[in-house]
C-alpha cells in the first residue's frame, strides 16, 4: 500500500479516490489488531471520521498531503516498529482533527487542542 501512495499522488486523484484510499489504509491497519473489540470500535469511529472527511475534503487545501502522511505510518507497521507507528498515528489523528477544525471554523479561527 505504501508504494501505491506515490503513484496515487502523481495521478492527481479526485476527492472520491482520496477518500477510498484513506479508508482502505485505515481498514488494512485495523485488520492487524488482535483485539476484536478494539478493531470493531475503530471501524465504527472510522465510519464517522470518513463522513466528516467527505464533508470537508472539497474545502481542504491539501487533502493529498493527508494521504501522503500514510506512507511513513505504513512503513512503521510493515517494519514492526510499534513505538514509531504509535507516534505517527498520534500525529496523523491530531493533524486530521486540526485540519477539520480549521475547515469548519474557518481559516481565521485557531483550532482547539484535542487534549
Amino acid at each position: 500500500m505504501s508504494a501505491h501512495i506515490g503513484e496515487l499522488m502523481d495521478s492527481a486523484p479526485s476527492a472520491r479516490t482520496l477518500i477510498k484510499y484513506d479508508l482502505a489504509v485505515h481498514r488494512a491497519i485495523y485488520e492487524l489488531i488482535d483485539n476484536a473489540y478494539m478493531r470493531e470500535t475503530l471501524f465504527r469511529l472510522d465510519n464517522l471520521a470518513t463522513r466528516l472527511w467527505w464533508s470537508a475534503i472539497q474545502k481542504a487545501p491539501s487533502a493529498a498531503e493527508h494521504i501522503e502522511g500514510h506512507r511513513s505510518l505504513l512503513e512503521a507497521v510493515a517494519e514492526a516498529e510499534p513505538e514509531r507507528a504509535a507516534e505517527l498515528t498520534a500525529e496523523h489523528v491530531t493533524e486530521f482533527h486540526q485540519r477539520l477544525q480549521e475547515i469548519v471554523l474557518g481559516t481565521g479561527e485557531r483550532p482547539v487542542s484535542p487534549a
